[in-house]
């Protein structure tokens, strides 16, 4: 279709078992994950916390 400021907007998709996902230029795009918190998710993923030794 043609976007009201006149841009021609295409978009493609797929829709199976893991939904729907669409594919376009047009679509928003979420920002990057900050430097800190793909560490601190690195770090907690290689530092599991101890078993609860109560149960």
């Amino acid at each position: 279709w043609v976007s009201p400021e006149g841009e021609k907007i295409e978009v493609s998709y797929v829709a199976d078992e893991n939904g729907y996902q669409p594919k376009s230029d047009s679509l928003p795009t979420p920002p990057p994950i900050p430097d800190e918190i793909e560490r601190a998710l690195k770090w907690i993923a290689a530092n599991p916390p101890a078993p609860d030794s109560k149960n």
